[in-house]
């Protein structure tokens, strides 16, 4: 069955971001605060969120701030450049999506924040992400039934997060930092 942009992009809100969807204050992580704004910080990157068992659930984004994205999901792709925004399904023309903003979708991506007002964090110490050392800290809410494992690279930034919550499990891999783009379709 084909989606129109009115019934994916509920569904692609709930699962890129409904799962981790930001809180309204981050609460002091502590060990976490300084790769979570040093990852905020950048103007671009590209992420590869993964729900569920498998690819299956698998989503492609670039997002560029303030108000760029690119997001493709299964038969859908979308792309949104401040109040404009185009959708195509099944990689058929393009067309224009009204009603869709990049400012307000842009405003729940940065999804790698810990969730929960109660939310902690701790350093873990050393690990290997595909061979690559990597600082590991754990964090964790009560409230919000989950918990996630960040994987920062040398650089501080966030490279890596695997998350469980009562919704499944999530796992997004970042790249692209500073070097993603979106452009308007052709």
């Amino acid at each position: 069955m084909k989606r129109s942009l009115t019934t994916s992009l509920p569904f692609l809100a709930l699962a890129l971001f409904g799962t981790l969807a930001p809180s309204l204050a981050l609460a002091d992580l502590g060990p976490c605060n300084a790769p979570i704004k040093a990852t905020e910080s950048l103007r671009s990157y590209h992420a590869v969120v993964i729900t569920g068992p498998g690819a299956a659930g698998q989503t492609t984004m670039d997002l560029v701030r303030p108000d760029r994205f690119h997001v493709t999901q299964s038969e859908i792709e979308i792309i949104a450049i401040g109040n404009q925004a185009w959708q195509r399904i099944d990689g058929g023309a393009w067309k224009t999506a009204p009603g869709v903003d990049g400012t307000s979708v842009f405003a729940t991506a940065d999804s790698f924040k810990p969730q929960g007002s109660d939310a902690t964090c701790v350093y873990a110490g050393m690990g290997l992400w595909r061979g690559q050392p990597a600082h590991i800290y754990k964090s964790a809410s009560t409230k919000r039934a989950s918990t996630s494992t960040l994987y920062v690279f040398g650089d501080g930034l966030i490279h890596h997060v695997d998350s469980t919550t009562s919704r499944g499990r999530v796992s997004m891999d970042f790249s692209q930092f500073n070097s993603a783009s979106v452009s308007a379709p052709k």
